[in-house]
């Protein structure tokens, strides 16, 4: 577990220790600082020190933690009883990139419930930066940060991933469907990295074909459904063709923010003509003739079409055996994207979850709260205690329905869920 230090106390460790004493002292709190964040770290320290000595203002602090399963990092966090502080330690960086990252970190420690003072310290230009409630940046003297400083009423947190609960950060565009409207979310830095690339091709070049792939949890949807997003609000006419039965955050989308969103089942091949960008969601699944005229009509009426997909979640073998991945490859010259870090994975109940699928892995004698074992000898009481457990906030996450045949697990699914 990471542990909090005394900054002062770092910078000397690292100006003064040989480089093996170093890295155990490193390690023993658990951090592997940069080069350029030390010397920026150092120049910060000095810069307070040279205002006041006060032995207090240097302790305290958390170094380069990280949020669970989202991967956001924060270089210095603080935590007092009513406010957290939080600075950031660069070289050198660009205004428009200051501002972006101080408006995200307030997001995030937003959800801690105390008032949030977000720094960022520039140490080529000695410059310290903050973000107004009018989102415009402004430089601030030293002296203001000392004063927050010194106003603290320092806490020691027990477990840093107790305080930053990644489900507050995991919004999806059917589970979260207000919150994604609203843009209270943002991308994993891979995320906007591929989102730049395919709106940059976008731009210039006619027709485009692009596939967005991953496995479960990877949030490949909400980069997809993001995508649409920029394009539905820059005016642009978007549909979105579903290859399974329609959720709840779809319907949600269609009737209360007018978004064009229709089953495959539903498509007309002709109608592509008028839409700006086509987005196929779960496009393992759709039968091959399908796909065919998706593409042979982009091609035609030279429009942009995104194909989002897991090739692995396939239920019926004719979907494996159809391979739609190679189709794609063979008849869309499309650009592949392909998302590798999972960003919805609990990691207790996927150990349990492979643990069942995969008898040789070691089981972990580990307390699992968020895992329950319950039996039922009949649908109807299993499906009863599933909508309980929902009406409690439980999630219940259906299998795929099938478009054509009543399958096995069909009668445990509530209606709506994903």
């Amino acid at each position: 577990m990471m542990k909090k230090l005394n900054i002062l106390s770092l910078i000397q460790a690292y100006k003064s220790l040989d480089e093996n004493v170093l890295n155990d002292y490193f390690s023993y709190f658990l951090i592997e600082p940069r080069k350029s964040e030390m010397d920026s770290l150092q120049e910060l320290v000095e810069n307070i020190q040279s205002v006041n000595w006060n032995p207090s203002l240097f302790d305290g602090f958390y170094f380069g933690y990280t949020i669970p399963q989202i991967s956001k990092e924060f270089d210095l966090l603080r935590f007092g009883k009513k406010s957290v502080i939080n600075i950031e330690l660069k070289k050198n960086s660009t205004k428009p990139n200051i501002t972006k990252q101080i408006i995200r970190n307030n997001y995030y420690l937003s959800f801690i419930g105390k008032k949030v003072f977000n720094y960022t310290y520039i140490s080529d230009s000695n410059e310290l930066y903050i973000v107004d409630a009018n989102k415009n940046l402004i430089i601030v003297k030293i002296s203001d940060l000392i004063d927050q400083l010194e106003k603290q009423q320092l806490i020691n947190p027990e477990n840093l991933n107790n305080i930053f609960n990644p489900s507050n950060y995991l919004v999806s565009p059917f589970n979260s469907t207000p919150e994604f409207v609203r843009s209270k979310y943002f991308l994993t830095n891979h995320q906007e990295e591929i989102k730049n690339s395919i709106l940059k091709r976008i731009v210039s070049q006619k027709p485009t074909f692009t596939e967005i792939t991953g496995k479960a949890g990877t949030g490949k949807t909400l980069l997809t459904y993001d995508i649409a997003k920029d394009y539905i609000i820059n005016e642009k006419n978007v549909l979105l063709i579903h290859c399974g039965i329609l959720n709840n955050g779809h319907i949600e989308l269609t009737e209360s923010h007018n978004w064009n969103i229709i089953p495959i089942k539903n498509l007309i091949p002709a109608k592509i003509a008028t839409f700006d960008l086509i987005v196929v969601d779960e496009v393992q699944r759709i039968y091959p003739n399908q796909l065919i005229h998706i593409i042979r009509m982009v091609k035609k009426f030279r429009n942009h079409c995104i194909f989002s997909y897991d090739s692995n979640q396939w239920l019926r073998k004719y979907e494996k055996d159809n391979d739609i991945e190679q189709m794609i490859q063979e008849h869309a010259n499309s650009i592949k994207y392909k998302l590798t870090t999972k960003i919805r994975t609990n990691k207790e109940v996927a150990n349990f979850i492979n643990g069942i699928f995969d008898l040789s892995i070691p089981a972990e004698k580990a307390e699992r709260p968020n895992i329950e074992l319950n039996y039922f000898d009949s649908h109807i009481s299993a499906k009863r205690f599933i909508q309980y457990k929902s009406e409690l906030g439980w999630k219940m996450i259906n299998f795929t329905p099938s478009r054509k045949h009543k399958l096995p697990y069909d009668k445990f699914s509530l209606y709506g869920e994903d």
